[in-house]
């Protein structure tokens, strides 16, 4: 005779249903970033995303590819929002991709005709090197420009503000991300050029 208590059979169930809606929530993640991959002009690699550390969660993270699978350091990393960051180091199986919200990163981009540099400074995401003659509003799209290490027409995100420096003579460009970097679960890798 099997005894059945109604507390584990119960406990059981809600781990059960859990567990379930974790797995739907993750093939649900896993089919968008299929599905972006596909629409990229350029050769992908997916990947899971192996760690984040809590006291460093703006700087950078760890994936489950590496050399084995063909990833290089400058190798830009996106999910299907835009440009997260580019591989740092890349080991035998995994890679360490350096967010762009890291004060050390920095990328060319472009909005409409006009070129310029993305960087942290003073905690904001900002566009500089952009003249006073350059037509930007705010709104305007922001991309990577195809100019350095980073394939071009990678979204970044929007312009939210402008300013001008001190002299009057650039443009200091505020940017409103287009990729909510709290959430990272699967991200592509494409090579640079």
């Amino acid at each position: 005779m099997i005894m059945i208590n109604k507390d584990e059979l119960l406990q059981a169930s809600i781990i059960n249903t859990a567990l379930v809606t974790e797995l739907k929530t993750d093939n649900e993640a896993l089919k968008n970033i299929i599905a972006g991959a596909d629409a990229l002009n350029y050769e992908a690699t997916i990947s899971k995303v192996k760690y984040r550390n809590i006291y460093d969660f703006k700087q950078e993270m760890t994936i489950f590819k590496g050399k084995e699978q063909g990833l290089k350091a400058g190798d830009a990393v996106l999910n299907t929002e835009g440009l997260i960051g580019m591989i740092k180091k890349v080991n035998k199986n995994t890679a360490i991709v350096r967010l762009l919200t890291n004060k050390e990163s920095n990328a060319s981009v472009k909005i409409n005709d006009a070129f310029g540099i993305l960087k942290m400074k003073d905690g904001e995401m900002v566009v500089s090197n952009m003249t006073n003659y350059d037509k930007v509003q705010v709104g305007d799209k922001i991309y990577t420009s195809g100019l350095g290490n980073l394939p071009g027409s990678i979204l970044i995100g929007e312009v939210a503000a402008i300013t001008n420096d001190s002299l009057e003579i650039e443009k200091i460009i505020t940017v409103k991300w287009a990729v909510d970097f709290t959430h990272l679960n699967y991200v592509y890798v494409v090579g640079g050029k």
